[in-house]
């Protein structure tokens, strides 16, 4: 049973290897669980926006390395780094609530899909276009075992006329 939290959680997802769950909760907090001792491995907040609250996150997928995937209220998708609880990208993908994720089994496309019958597709930018670590990071000193993936928003169709 997992701790006691400040909100509700609205989703939960496994990774592939069945160690850590991610969560996403109805104040906005998408947190990574290592199974075996339910301790929380990372914790971060989604923005508010000029909002009183912040989007409730109503899908979460967890990918190999720790990177999770959301989605809210907002029509946000949105890519964390769970080793560490610090968003790596945000999108704006959709026009309405986000409340369907999932990824191919080589995690090579994740998509997303809500109420604005709108699916978008995320791909991984190669290795090779990997940003580097910003330089604030090198001058303290701080040194990571492999940056955060950068994803794109490869495309987005609207194929459906209902909720998908």
């Amino acid at each position: 049973r997992l701790p006691p939290q400040g909100a509700r959680i609205l989703s939960i997802a496994f990774d592939p290897e069945g160690t850590h769950l991610a969560t996403g909760a109805a104040d906005g907090a998408v947190c990574v669980w290592h199974v075996n001792t339910l301790q929380l491995t990372s914790h971060s907040v989604l923005e508010s926006e000029g909002r009183r609250k912040p989007p409730l996150v109503w899908c979460v997928l967890l990918l190999r390395g720790l990177t999770v995937v959301s989605g809210d209220a907002s029509g946000h998708v949105c890519f964390h780094d769970g080793r560490h609880g610090t968003l790596v990208r945000r999108f704006a993908s959709h026009q309405a609530d986000v409340l369907a994720l999932a990824a191919t089994a080589d995690e090579a496309q994740v998509f997303a899909s809500g109420v604005d019958h709108k699916v978008a597709l995320f791909t991984p930018l190669p290795v090779e276009e990997q940003p580097p670590l910003p330089a604030a990071m090198a001058a303290l000193g701080v040194q990571l075992a492999r940056a955060p993936r950068s994803w794109l928003l490869a495309c987005s169709r609207r194929p459906h006329t209902h909720d998908v």
